[in-house]
Parts: structure tokens; sequence; C-alpha cells
């Protein structure tokens, strides 16, 4: 009689446990679920913002900009072969529109007698850009607001002489000519961490 208890009381056991053990995995898959829903729309949001911002960067005036380095246009740049991303921007001639037809194309200015073209040399100093020179390229996204943004992704390997070099983005819009800015890459010895 108390082996025919015990096993009962033993397989009750089991049921509450099973229950239990599922009641936690499905409200622990709706949490995640629930997290990474709110997660996507915060990107979402973020991005929109991030457009929004972009766009209201350009003016009649300033039709090319260079997004992420700030008002003195300068890229610091470890020579630790990690990519280093330079965001940039174009508007249309008229400021709206269709901006599907813009291109981009990236220039070295060799005035100085310490740029990178001088003490890398022009095979080394093309080498650390991800697009080639004096080529045009489409832009990576546009905007019905006429204006269209892209990148450049430059890699200092490790042991590269220490130099500065001003790269000019020039802009066109179709055939015609929107603007041109310059950013200056400095090539740092690498940091201890």
């Amino acid at each position: 009689m108390n082996s025919k208890r015990g096993a009962m009381e033993l397989s009750m056991s089991t049921i509450v446990i099973v229950v239990l053990s599922m009641a936690l995995l499905v409200g622990g898959l709706l949490l995640v679920r629930n997290i990474t829903g709110g997660a996507n729309e915060l990107v979402d949001l973020t991005n929109r913002n991030v457009l929004a911002e972009l766009n209201s960067a350009f003016t009649k005036d300033n039709k090319v900009n260079i997004i992420n380095l700030g008002s003195s246009k300068i890229a610091e740049i470890e020579a630790d072969n990690k990519p280093y991303i330079v965001q940039f921007g174009g508007s249309t001639i008229d400021g709206d529109g269709d901006s599907s037809e813009m291109k981009y194309s990236l220039k070295l200015d060799s005035s100085g007698n310490q740029n990178c073209l001088i003490v890398l040399g022009e095979e080394k100093m093309k080498s650390l850009l991800d697009k080639d020179l004096e080529t045009e390229f489409g832009f990576i996204e546009g905007t019905s607001e006429g204006n269209a943004f892209a990148q450049i992704e430059i890699k200092i390997p490790e042991g590269t002489k220490l130099c500065s070099q001003v790269v000019q983005i020039v802009v066109y819009d179709g055939t015609d000519f929107v603007g041109m800015r310059s950013f200056t890459m400095i090539i740092k010895k690498k940091g201890l961490l």
C-alpha cells in the first residue's frame, strides 16, 4: 500500500514540475519576443530620426556634408588595421526630387610636403581607402527630399608611417557639379589599449 502511495506522490510531483516548466518556458519566450520587438521598433525610430537630422543638415548653400567628423573635419585613425568609417551626404542641385543620379568621387590633395602621398607613396596611400580614386560611385541611400548618403572605409595597417592627408569628396548630380568637401586623415600610432 505504501509503495502505491509513494508512486502516486512521485507522479503528481512530476506533473507539477512539467506544468511549471512549460509555464516558465512560454513566459520566457513571450518576454524575449517582446524585448526583440521593442528593440526593432527603437531601431526603426532611431533610423527615421537620424535621416530627419541628416536631411536638415543640407541647405541651399551647403550641398555636401561630411557627417560624422564634426566641424573640425579631422579623422584621427590609429594604425591598428581596424576599419574607420567616414560618412557623408550630398543634396541634388535643386534640393529636392530624385537623388538616384547622384555620384561622388574621391581625390587626394597633393599639396604639402609631409602628406601621405609623399610619405607612403601613391599606391600605398590608395590601398588604405576602400574606394578607387577619381572613380565615380553611386550613393548608398537616397531620400525623397533629394539627399543621398554614402561612406568611405579606411584601414591603416600596423606599422604604417605617421602622416596626414587631405581627402576630397566631389559630388555630382548626373553631370552637374554639386560641390566638394574635404577632410583630413591623420594616421596615429596604435594606442596601448
